[in-house]
C-alpha cells in the first residue's frame, strides 16, 4: 500500500517573489508614467524592498527612466472597472480615446508605456476592463449593466471633448468596434480582435447573454470608420479580422510579415507605436492610406533580424551595406495626413 503523498511545503521566498510580481501587473495596469516611478520610492520608504527592487528593474521602469520627457498624465478612478487618464489643456480641446482593455485588464502591454506613445495635450485615454471577460456584453461595472448603456454613457460623455475614437485589443478589439458601430462619427480600431464564444458557458450552465451583436451579417451595413489590424501570418487573428471586417464593410490592415497576436507589443519593441498610433488615429489618414502604412512597420524589424541571422560570417562592411540597402527599400512614411497623437 501507497504512503500517503504531501503536498510540498510553499517557500516563503517563492510566495513573496509571485505575491510582488501580481502587484508589478497592477501597477502596470493602472498607474500612469510619473505614478509608476514614485511608487518604487513609497515601496521603498515602506520597506518593501522585494517589491521595490521588482519594480525598479522592471522593463516599464527602465524604459520610463530612458525618456527624456515623460507624458503628463493623471490617473482618475471612473468606477471600479474604468480610469481616466486625463491629459493637460482644456477638456474641449482635447479628444477622448476609449481603450477598450484585453482580459488581463490591460491593451495587452503595461498602461505607462502605452501612454507615453500618446499626446497628452490632444487626448484623455479612458480605459475600460471586463473581468468577466465577456467582452463587455454586460457593460462596465459601475458605469453600465449591459453594452448598449455603456455605448449610451460613452456617447454622452464624449459631448465634453472634440472628438472621440476607440482602441481595443484582443478581447477588447470587437467592443471597439460595436461602439463605433453604435454611436456614429468615431473611428473604431481593433487590434487583434476576436469573437466571444458561448460554448464554455453553455456547458457550465452559465447564464445566457443577449444574443444581440452589431457585428453581424442580419444586419445592414452602415457608413463607419472601422479598422481591423492583425498579423498577416496570426491566422486565428486573420480569419476574424477578414470575417469581421467584411461584415462591417470595414478596412483590413495586415501587418506583413508577423505572427504575434500582441500586435501592440511588437510594435512597441520595435520603436513603431507612436508612429502605428498616429497613423491609426489620425484624422486625417484615409483607411487606404492606414492599410498601406501599417503593413511594414514589423516587416523591417523581421527583414533585419533574418538578415544579421543569415549573414553572421560576412564581413561587416558588407553586413552593413546589406542593412543599409534593406532600410531604404522597406522603410515607408506613415501616410499623408496622419496628424500628432
Amino acid at each position: 500500500m501507497e504512503p500517503p503523498r504531501c503536498s510540498p511545503v510553499p517557500d516563503p521566498a517563492h510566495r513573496a517573489r509571485q505575491s510582488a510580481l501580481r502587484a508589478l501587473q497592477v501597477f502596470e495596469n493602472t498607474l500612469p508614467l510619473v505614478e509608476f516611478l514614485r511608487q518604487i520610492e513609497i515601496e521603498t520608504a515602506a520597506g518593501n524592498d522585494l517589491l521595490a527592487t521588482i519594480l525598479a528593474e522592471s522593463r516599464t521602469a527602465c524604459d520610463l527612466k530612458a525618456c527624456t520627457q515623460l507624458q503628463p498624465f493623471s490617473a482618475q478612478p471612473v468606477s471600479v472597472a474604468a480610469t481616466l487618464y486625463a491629459g493637460v489643456g482644456p477638456t474641449a480641446t482635447r479628444r477622448l480615446l476609449v481603450a477598450f482593455c484585453g482580459k488581463h485588464g490591460r491593451l495587452m502591454m503595461p498602461m505607462p508605456l502605452l501612454l507615453q506613445a500618446i499626446d497628452a495635450r490632444t487626448w484623455d485615454v479612458l480605459a475600460l476592463r471586463d473581468p468577466t471577460t465577456l467582452q463587455f456584453r454586460n457593460g462596465c461595472r459601475g458605469l453600465a449593466a449591459t453594452f448598449p448603456e455603456l455605448a449610451r454613457w460613452l456617447a454622452n460623455r464624449a459631448k465634453d471633448y472634440a472628438a472621440m475614437s476607440a482602441l481595443g485589443a484582443s478581447m477588447g478589439g470587437y467592443p471597439a468596434i460595436r461602439l463605433t458601430l453604435a454611436v456614429p462619427g468615431l473611428r473604431g480600431v481593433s487590434v487583434g480582435g476576436r469573437p466571444v464564444t458561448d460554448a464554455p458557458r453553455l456547458v457550465a450552465r452559465q447564464p445566457t447573454l443577449t444574443a444581440f451583436d452589431p457585428i453581424c451579417a442580419c444586419l445592414a451595413p452602415v457608413a463607419r470608420d472601422l479598422i481591423f489590424v492583425c498579423s498577416s501570418a496570426q491566422e486565428v487573428d486573420l480569419d476574424a479580422a477578414s470575417s469581421a471586417a467584411a461584415l462591417t464593410k470595414g478596412t483590413l490592415c495586415q501587418i506583413r510579415g508577423s505572427a504575434d497576436h500582441n500586435v501592440l507589443w511588437s510594435l512597441y519593441k520595435a520603436g513603431h507605436l507612436p508612429r502605428f498610433l498616429k497613423t491609426v488615429l489620425g484624422s486625417g489618414n484615409t483607411p487606404a492610406e492606414i492599410a498601406r502604412a501599417v503593413a511594414p512597420m514589423l516587416w523591417l524589424r523581421l527583414t533585419l533580424f533574418w538578415l544579421r541571422s543569415a549573414t553572421l560570417s560576412l564581413p561587416r562592411r558588407v553586413l552593413g551595406k546589406l542593412v543599409r540597402i534593406a532600410r531604404r527599400v522597406l522603410m515607408t512614411s506613415p501616410g499623408p495626413g496622419a496628424d500628432h497623437l
